[in-house]
């Protein structure tokens, strides 16, 4: 006897199978949420950076709970460098990277760029030259004719200049008993520079003020120029030839100073 099976059965199965698969396929894009340019955000922080100082990019889509996702990075600017890519992790939400910038002469806006699944964003963010941040002279009290060292201190690298150094306007509420540049010339790449102020003798106490930059970014230090002090003074006299040979040594500030005077014997009547 020929036995035959009805077909409905393996139809079924198949049935049950096909159910099954769209069931996991329909679970498995719940868990992969598609982005988009209003769930996705990115910024750049600070928004305004000192060259040669970093800055931070952020990407942040809340909606990530599994996988993991690739976005590509671009500047269209070369003083700020960025790397090429940067992942996002399965529930992190958030991914950062540095922005490495250069020294700039002048301000500079960049524009940073990161391109993923369905989204393509811009942040920008403004690169800014370095300006004074500090200002000092020493000693701040000299005796006259002695030197003082001013340095200037910059709030980033200075930037490479066609025209030369970074420069510095110097000026001073003295008159001719104090001698200096007119400007402090900061090297690229360097944060600070000094110079030299140069001062003569003095025969009174005379106070002042160097300034170092102009505008907002000005700085003021008080310099004072004081006279010798005697600190022992010693004299030694006799006769040579009719004359009175004096030889005065006098101790100025820790320096000796001789001086010799002749002058004639007096007569006894």
């Amino acid at each position: 006897m020929l036995v035959t099976r009805s077909p409905f059965p393996v139809l079924r199965v198949a049935l049950a199978l096909c159910l099954a698969l769209l069931c996991v396929s329909d679970t498995s894009q719940a868990q992969f949420p598609v982005l988009t340019s209003t769930t996705t955000t990115f910024s750049v922080s600070p928004a305004t950076v000192t060259g040669g100082a970093n800055a931070t990019g952020t990407i942040r889509f809340p909606g990530l709970n599994k996988g993991a996702i690739v976005f590509e990075i671009t500047s269209n600017n070369a003083v700020a460098t960025v790397q090429e890519t940067v992942t996002m992790l399965n529930l992190a939400g958030t991914a950062s990277f540095p922005i490495r910038t250069s020294p700039v002469a002048s301000s500079t806006t960049v524009q940073i760029r990161i391109v993923g699944t369905n989204t393509d964003r811009t942040a920008t963010f403004t690169i800014v030259p370095p300006v004074l941040s500090g200002f000092t002279l020493s000693p701040g009290a000299i005796v006259g004719g002695n030197a003082v060292i001013g340095t200037v201190t910059l709030s980033g690298p200075a930037p490479l200049i066609s025209g030369g150094p970074f420069r510095i306007p110097l000026f001073k509420s003295f008159g001719p008993s104090v001698t200096m540049p007119f400007v402090a010339a900061v090297s690229s790449g360097q944060t600070s520079a000094p110079f030299t102020i140069t001062t003569v003798p003095v025969l009174q106490a005379e106070n002042g003020t160097i300034t170092a930059g102009d505008g907002e970014t000005a700085r003021s230090v008080p310099l004072t120029l004081n006279p010798p002090t005697v600190q022992t003074m010693t004299f030694a006299s006799r006769v040579v030839g009719g004359r009175v040979s004096t030889r005065v040594v006098a101790t100025l500030n820790g320096h000796q100073r001789v001086s010799r005077c002749r002058c004639p014997a007096a007569r006894r009547e």
